[in-house]
């Protein structure tokens, strides 16, 4: 099954032809890696769902995490969108060019695969192992501008948007990363590709990692949230507000005390002048 990048992003609608490969996503509705069973290692379009391609954006990973219901994939809406690989990622795993190593035996695109979980979506991303590349995304370009993606943890934090020391990687239960941890992100970075790649070679059907963290756009709704809320209880604390609350609630009732007073009085009346007798 081939992934072509030629179409029209449902997000950008802009041509993915366009695109860097690493800011192409590819959406299966399970992982391939546990289809590849075939002795030649072959996949067909029955055994893979969906596949379509869409822009490795914000607003495809606000679509997947922020939205409620059932995801489904943004280009077809028919599919299931539980697994999301990169370009590269994607042409690597389904061609069964891995070695050994986890590494890349393509020269053009150096490099290894780092899968983990965020939520309910499983996530392949490629990890370069050469220099600094250049990436249309827009947390390549605002958040880490000039920064060598040649470490998993700063991919992770590139495509969900989590910053660095927000990022919580979880391995068998036991925190393999946080803000905590003195050891080298580096180091981490290795360890969290081992582990990876020893995935994709069992063919395991869900990465063993787990990434939590609260992405920036998810904090800045929390953020505002709370401003408007605090905001809504100092309103309410205002003095002046105060006396005006208690002054309209004296009104309100004195108004609808007299008005019952005074109807009380006009049926009193009203039963003097015309007494039931006389009525009928």
């Amino acid at each position: 099954m081939t992934n072509s990048t030629s179409g029209i992003c449902p997000f950008t609608l802009k041509s993915l032809a366009s695109t860097e490969l690493d800011d192409v996503a590819v959406i299966y509705a399970s992982n391939p890696l546990s289809k590849a069973n075939n002795d030649d290692g072959a996949l067909t379009q029955e055994e893979v769902q969906c596949g379509h391609s869409c822009t490795l954006s914000p607003s495809l990973i606000s679509y997947l995490h922020d939205t409620s219901g059932t995801k489904k994939c943004p280009v077809c809406q028919d599919s299931p969108a539980n697994v999301v690989f990169d370009s590269i990622s994607s042409a690597f795993l389904i061609s069964q060019t891995i070695n050994q190593d986890g590494a890349s035996n393509n020269n053009k695109n150096k490099g290894r695969i780092i899968s983990f979980r965020y939520g309910n979506i499983s996530y392949y991303l490629w990890v370069h192992s050469t220099e600094s590349i250049q990436s249309s995304s827009y947390y390549s370009k605002r958040a880490f501008s000039g920064r060598k993606r040649t470490n998993a943890l700063h991919r992770i934090g590139d495509v969900l948007g989590i910053e660095l020391k927000n990022i919580r990687v979880l391995y068998k239960g036991k925190i393999l990363h946080s803000s905590t941890k003195s050891e080298s992100v580096d180091d981490i970075s290795e360890q969290l590709l081992d582990i990876s790649t020893a995935d994709i070679l069992h063919k395991r059907k869900k990465p063993s990692l787990v990434v939590m963290g609260l992405r920036r756009q998810t904090k800045t709704m929390e953020k505002k949230q709370s401003t408007t809320n605090m905001y809504t209880i100092a309103s309410k604390l205002n003095p002046i507000t105060l006396i005006w609350n208690v002054m309209r609630f004296g009104l309100q009732c004195t108004f609808y005390t007299t008005k019952s007073v005074f109807g009380g009085l006009y049926l009193f009346v009203y039963s003097l002048l015309y007494p039931p007798q006389q009525t009928q």
